[in-house]
């Protein structure tokens, strides 16, 4: 199979189980490189998740952390699993020389090719991707989103049969591109994403299917206001999710302004995580896009099920809850079985998600027709689309 097939999304299924070794061969092969000493130790830029987790992975595996740093002033001067946050400049006055850092945000594109010119302008010798260290760490935990040792030979049969669902063309595209990087970190497979149509898509999602929307991780309204815009009068009601306290104060404002303007629209709101059961939840209730269950979060939360929730007449579920997706499917199984809603879920946040995602949801309502789009910074952030034509 060329490589040109590879992109065309013209592989066959028979195909899939070698190409499938010769990624993870790849990825072997990859491990084995010789990377750059460390130094004195590691600094991390970027104070956010991908930064926490990648300093607990490299924490355990007894490489040095000397410190993070960060371009958010709000963040100096704080500490972080008893590391220290600095500027920029001091955290480059202080080890630029004698240490390598590592880009840590949840980043491949031009934002992460600018932060590496910052700080090799600002004199730092070593700048690496936290994807191009990953080899470094042999305690990465398997379910962190870029990990391709997370992949064993056994998952070949389910790849094949998750790539046998998508019928289209861009989408068996998107699965090979996907899985080629998800198994060897090499960003040049990604394909050019769909910047600016997330979750409405033309040519998969129409208007009708937005009649009751069900929104899982709301965030701040932003898919609320483009849910409107998309489907107009055809969406009636708006059922919204949202965990954390700042984003959802926000959410609100959207919804309260958008109710003056549509009283037709009936938007229901509710502070609350959708989960595998009902429950407190430690969230980590940082106010932004990534915002998700950590166990040692600063607030507390309340968590409920899909199938405890009247939801009547749901036509299409939204779901992009930070890697808890399959909690909310654990506690969905009796509501995606009986209203089957065309469903658009995002499977980019744990490794498997590609091919787990969409076989999950097939054997929910076996008549869903399956399509994904990557949208988002580089391609990454992949939404599996399935799409029940009754709704």
């Amino acid at each position: 199979m060329s490589a040109g097939g590879l992109r065309d999304g013209d592989l066959s299924a028979a195909d899939l189980p070698e190409v499938f070794r010769q990624f993870r061969a790849r990825w072997q092969g990859r491990r084995q490189e010789r990377f750059p000493a460390t130094g004195d130790g590691i600094v991390l830029i970027g104070a956010g998740k991908v930064g926490q987790q990648f300093l607990a992975a490299l924490q355990v595996s007894g490489i040095p952390v000397l410190a993070f740093t960060d371009n958010d002033p709000r963040r100096w001067g704080t500490t972080l699993r008893d590391t220290a946050v600095l500027a920029p400049a001091d955290a480059v006055r202080n080890f630029g020389r004698h240490a390598v850092f590592i880009v840590t945000i949840g980043a491949i594109g031009e934002g992460v090719a600018a932060i590496r010119s910052q700080f090799s302008a600002l004199g730092v010798e070593t700048v690496l991707h936290f994807t191009e260290a990953i080899r470094l760490v042999p305690a990465i935990w398997r379910e962190f989103f870029a990990n391709p040792d997370a992949f064993v030979e056994a998952d070949a049969t389910r790849i094949v049969d998750a790539y046998t669902l998508f019928g289209d063309d861009e989408s068996r595209r998107h699965f090979i591109t996907h899985l080629e990087w998800r198994t060897t970190l090499d960003p040049r497979s990604l394909s050019v994403p769909h910047y600016h149509d997330q979750y409405f898509p033309p040519e998969v999602i129409g208007p009708r299917h937005c009649s009751v929307f069900v929104d899982i991780g709301a965030y701040v309204g932003d898919t609320l206001l483009a849910a409107a815009a998309f489907a107009g009068p055809s969406l009636r009601r708006y059922y919204a999710f949202e965990p954390d306290p700042a984003n959802y104060a926000e959410l609100e404002t959207q919804a309260a302004a958008l109710r003056d303007r549509r009283p037709d629209l009936q938007i229901v709101t509710r502070n609350t995580a959708i989960g595998a059961d009902s429950r407190a939840i430690a969230f980590a209730g940082t106010g932004s896009a990534t915002s998700q269950m950590d166990a040692n979060g600063s607030v507390e939360v309340s968590c409920t099920t899909l199938d405890t929730l009247e939801l009547p007449g749901a036509t299409y579920v939204k779901i992009d809850v930070e890697g808890a997706e399959h909690d909310v499917f654990r506690g969905g199984t009796e509501f995606f079985r009986r209203s089957k809603p065309t469903v658009a879920v995002a499977t980019y946040h744990r490794p498997k998600d590609l091919f787990e995602i969409p076989l999950w949801l097939a054997a929910a309502a076996p008549e869903y027709r399956f399509h994904l789009r990557s949208h988002g910074d580089a391609g990454v952030d992949l939404v599996c689309y399935a799409v029940r034509d009754g709704c």
